[in-house]
């Protein structure tokens, strides 16, 4: 169970956190980068906050994603404790998954304005996968004892 619990919390990165669609075109939101399919290319993480933009100065809904982003890495590296070294408090993986979500909800919904439209994918995906394997973990975070 706990190799299944990783590895679904690893699959989180292989697909779009947030979907974006303005006219004429899409872009592709991962916790690892962007894709933009037109003109086709990748911007990871890293280089948008250290590169391309001044991170200090950008909105907190673009900052956002990079919250997320590191929250997401924080959970699966928790996760990835847990099956490696059986060395994981499931409650703090659960909160972690659910920290990434709304923080990655923020950027989903802050970019989301007139003309472009934008599906939080991700947020939903980190919520049931929070659910599905940590439901009794967040239960014991939210009424201990």
């Amino acid at each position: 169970m706990t190799r299944r619990r990783t590895a679904a919390v690893l699959a989180l990165a292989l697909f779009p956190w947030t979907v974006t669609l303005y006219p004429g075109g899409s872009g592709f939101v991962f916790p690892w980068g962007l894709y933009s399919p037109d003109p086709g290319g990748v911007v990871l993480v890293t280089d948008y906050f250290l590169v391309h933009t001044n991170a200090a100065a950008l909105p907190p809904h673009l900052t956002a994603w990079g919250v997320g982003t590191a929250v997401y890495a924080l959970a699966l590296t928790s996760a990835a404790l847990g099956t490696a070294a059986g060395r994981e408090d499931r409650r703090v993986t659960a909160a972690l998954l659910v920290v990434a979500a709304v923080a990655h909800l923020r950027f989903s919904l802050g970019t989301d304005h007139a003309g472009v439209t934008t599906l939080p994918v991700g947020p939903v995906a980190l919520f049931v996968v929070a659910w599905w394997f940590h439901a009794g973990d967040l239960r014991r975070i939210a009424v201990p004892g």
